[in-house]
Parts: structure tokens; sequence; C-alpha cells
């Protein structure tokens, strides 16, 4: 689509017909593909072939349209707005299911990861968290370092329920919680029109407008 333009007419809107048609559907491609793009223009900006730089905050404002339009809800919270979305979160009574959906934002894991994870599989010293193949979609371990406010979260589960090895970090009433119990936290924290999975999807949206290469991602 925009192959043959000079590098100096290429805008946000153009850059935005090339990912419209995959940004739903091939997500992990569509971002790869706005990351390169951006290399890509940032590189000419600096060899004097284009005035500015890429313009990709005005990129991200029309991508932001296309999320928004799909079925009429949102399926990943917009990453600026988890700041208030996480401080109403954490008011009023405690409650597991909120708890683990802090815990599920602050480590951009899986629901399944979260809802499955025991006290065996944190170190809370190390401050990591061991997640086991068995509950991994690569089948490989996968260690998850915790930032102090996830750390912060299992030491109140930890004062509060004094658990032993063998029990699910965020119980449910019969086993692991379910994630209509994660559902349920995100609808009272003020996030009907967004899911529970859509946290990876807000942070990697992060991790692309910070700068960093996909595979930092």
């Amino acid at each position: 689509m925009i192959g043959d333009s000079p590098i100096d007419d290429i805008d946000a809107a153009a850059i935005q017909q090339v990912l419209a048609p995959i940004w739903m559907t091939k997500g992990k491609t569509a971002r790869r593909v706005r990351q390169r793009i951006g290399v890509v223009l940032d590189y000419a900006h600096g060899k004097g072939w284009r005035d500015t730089e890429a313009p990709m905050r005005a990129l991200n404002q029309l991508m932001g349209g296309i999320k928004q339009r799909q079925g009429g809800n949102f399926a990943a919270m917009p990453y600026k707005q988890l700041p208030a979305f996480m401080a109403k979160l954490h008011e009023g009574e405690f409650a597991v299911g909120r708890r683990a959906l802090e815990f599920l934002i602050l480590t951009a894991a899986r629901s399944g990861e979260v809802r499955k994870a025991r006290w065996r599989d944190v170190d809370l010293k190390a401050a990591e968290w061991h997640v086991p193949a068995e509950n991994t979609k690569t089948g490989k371990l996968h260690i998850v370092p915790l930032a102090p406010a996830a750390t912060a979260v299992l030491e109140e589960l930890s004062a509060t329920f004094e658990p032993s090895p063998e029990d699910f970090l965020f119980p449910g009433l019969k086993g692991a919680m379910s994630d209509a119990t994660l559902a349920k936290a995100l609808r009272v924290g003020g996030g009907t029109d967004y899911t529970v999975h859509g946290f990876r999807s807000a942070c990697r949206d992060w991790a692309a407008e910070a700068g960093f290469a996909d595979s930092w991602a």
C-alpha cells in the first residue's frame, strides 16, 4: 500500500490503511509491522529525507478507534487508563478476585496461569513466580519477575490466609478461582467494556509505543 510512496508523504492515515486489515485478526504481526514502519520513518528523518519522525502518537489514536468499533466493545483497556483503574480496583473491602486481577495486570499473565498458581510456585524473597510447564501455553517453565506491587499483593494474601505450599494463590469456593470471578472483578472496577485477556494487549501496546522491540515485549 505504501511501498511506492515517497517517504516524506507517509503519514498516520497511510500507516493506518496498512494496519487496519490485520489489526484485529493478526495482532502480533500488526504490532511488528507498526514497529518496523516506525523504525524506517525515524531513520529517514535522521537522514533528512522527511521533515518529521514517525507519527506514532497520531497513529495510536487512529488504531484505538478500530478497537472501539469491534462489536461495539473494547477488547483491551487503553494502558493510559490503567493507573486510575488499578486505584479503583484496590478501593473498598478486601476481595480475592480483585487481588487476582491486580496480580494478572501487574504480571501481564494469562488468566489460567494466575488462577492455577500455587504458593509453591512463588519465591517472595527472590521476587519470582515460576509458572510450571503444565500451566503455560508453550508447555515450558516460565519465570516471571515480580514488581514490588505484585509482591505486595501476595504478601497481603499470605498474611490473610496463612497458606500452605499446595494452596492456590487465589482460591475459589471449590479449588481454583473461576474465570467468571476475574470477569466480575473487572466489571466491579468499571471495566465493563473490556476483557480480562485484553490486559496483555494493553501491555503490548504500551511496549510498542514506548519503543521496545517485539522480542522484549
